[in-house]
């Protein structure tokens, strides 16, 4: 079977630290086209991996048959836009995370992923289970929220910019009968008790890069048809969330999926 030919969208910061050199340090994948509204980056990635086409149109390659997949690695309030564009065209998609700017968007985009029939993942990088990014974030710069199921609850707190001098980006699961924290694409520590003493254990294994194991899994989805711990069909309850805790902050209150109708 012949390459992957693929089309990189938007050439910042995460198009050049992950998603390029991963495609390139993959045999089966070939990048034809680097995109980005500003053509000067897409000229210095076509200068600097000594490859491909600058454009600064997407819209540009739509019908070209020889892409058959694109990484989406624009600003967020873009990916809904450019995400369906693709998949009406018949491309496969990687969508950086999050899928869009509002649950409405992103039940737009697995809609026509249904319609066309055509593999839209996004880019939930840490399941693909295992970098230093520096710049300004035109994001929200804090989050907190308590999101209680029917099972676990779950507590998040997030920030782009604190007044703290340590990087800290893990995830603790609690359990009754031991904890785990997995730290962001890399090691995790078991904590237990026995005796009445706390033990903990950190399992050595050998890891590869995260961002490497996406895009990899993503060209091999792309030959077999698999459905992916990133499909949109999985991601979407994210964007769900995410939603309704935008909506709790300005309503005051609790956003009950029951009270929505929804389970």
């Amino acid at each position: 079977m012949g390459k992957t030919i693929i089309a990189i969208i938007g050439c910042g910061t995460i198009a050049n630290s992950a998603h390029i050199p991963a495609y390139l340090a993959n045999l089966g994948a070939e990048i034809k086209y680097f995109c980005d509204i500003r053509k000067d980056r897409a000229e210095k990635a076509v200068e600097q991996y000594g490859l491909g086409i600058a454009i600064d149109d997407h819209r540009v390659i739509l019908d070209d048959p020889d892409v058959e997949a694109v990484s989406i690695c624009t600003p967020n309030n873009c990916h809904a836009s450019i995400a369906i564009d693709y998949l009406r065209a018949g491309k496969h998609v990687l969508c950086e995370k999050p899928a869009a700017r509002t649950y409405e968007e992103a039940l737009e985009m697995q809609k026509v992923q249904h319609e066309t029939g055509k593999i839209l993942n996004i880019g939930v990088v840490n399941r693909s289970g295992p970098p230093d990014f520096s710049g300004t974030y035109d994001v929200d710069d804090y989050v907190t929220a308590l999101i209680r199921t029917s099972g676990p609850s779950i507590t998040v707190n997030g920030a782009w910019a604190q007044n703290i001098g340590v990087d800290e980006m893990y995830i603790d699961f609690l359990g009754d009968k031991a904890g785990i924290r997995l730290q962001y694409g890399g090691e995790f520590t078991i904590y237990s008790a026995k005796h009445g003493a706390l033990l903990d254990s950190t399992p050595k294994y050998k890891q590869t890069n995260h961002f490497q194991n996406e895009i990899d899994s993503f060209l091999a989805c792309i030959k077999s048809g698999d459905k992916l711990a990133s499909h949109i069909d999985t991601v979407i309850l994210t964007s769900k969330i995410i939603q309704a805790i935008y909506q709790s902050s300005e309503q005051g209150e609790e956003i009950s999926f029951l009270k929505q109708g929804v389970v």
